[in-house]
């Protein structure tokens, strides 16, 4: 089945129904897209200072504190978003910036430092 206009959808369900006394077996179901579609996540997967895990780390939460100085470094959730790090200088304070796949959105998370 083919579709002439763009459709937007959060699923697909195929029925199938076998005539009477007869078997049906479905080995593959194939959807095609013209172009992939892009991603609007800007969360973090992980956030670490020095190599060690930001304690109570949870990609929802923007801002944290931390006891000791070090070098920041995050991962983003999504493989294909962007992440743009200021590491903590006078202000004691780094910046974290995720920007989405698709350029849309983007989230700032901070790691403020103690000492």
């Amino acid at each position: 089945m083919s579709l002439s206009a763009p459709a937007v959808t959060g699923g697909v369900r195929v029925v199938l129904t076998a005539r009477p006394g007869l078997w049906m077996t479905v080995g593959e179901v194939q959807i095609l897209a013209k172009a992939p579609g892009q991603s609007s996540d800007t969360a973090l997967s992980s956030l670490t200072v020095d190599g060690t895990a930001v304690p109570d780390f949870s990609p929802d939460v923007l801002s944290y504190t931390n006891a000791r100085a070090g070098s920041v470094a995050a991962a983003p959730r999504d493989p294909y978003a962007s992440v743009s790090l200021t590491q903590a200088g006078a202000d004691r304070t780094a910046a974290i910036t995720v920007t989405s796949e698709d350029g849309i959105k983007a989230r700032t998370y901070t790691v403020w430092f103690i000492s």
